[in-house]
């Protein structure tokens, strides 16, 4: 078969436009990963701060233990 020029420049295009896209799409998605480890550790740090700023009470964290084992 014989192709024309055209057809060819548009296959080329095809090609190349889809291979752009697949490329696109991994990095969208390494980047989506990325924010998603983001996330957690700032829900980590963020949770570690709360427990320095307010620390669990002693007295309470005994009772409830106490509590517990009573059953």
């Amino acid at each position: 078969m014989h192709y024309s020029a055209e057809a060819i420049d548009l296959q080329n295009f095809l090609m190349s436009a889809t291979s752009r896209m697949d490329r696109q799409e991994g990095q969208i998605l390494a980047t989506g990963q990325a924010v998603q480890d983001l996330v957690a550790q700032v829900s980590e740090l963020s949770s570690r701060l709360q427990q320095l700023r307010f620390p669990p009470d002693i007295a309470e964290s005994t009772a409830a233990v106490f509590l517990l084992l009573r059953g």
